[in-house]
């Protein structure tokens, strides 16, 4: 995944995956929340369906 602020894989269950904060990143500060869920989605309908189904947050962190 490389080395960003959430770089370990804490799951994997297709389609998602859940990354945890990489304890070793360089400004800490910047991990605001403790991990994220990644969807894989492979067409605009199920990610539309997804959407509407309210399995697919949007999440916009304040700035």
């Amino acid at each position: 995944m490389g080395t960003g602020p959430y770089t370990k894989v804490a799951n994997f269950r297709s389609p998602s995956y859940g990354l945890c904060g990489n304890p070793e990143y360089w400004q800490p500060m910047k991990q605001q929340i403790a991990g994220i869920r990644v969807l894989g989605l492979s067409r605009s309908d199920s990610a539309n369906l997804a959407f509407v189904n309210g399995e697919a947050p949007v999440f916009r962190p304040s700035t």
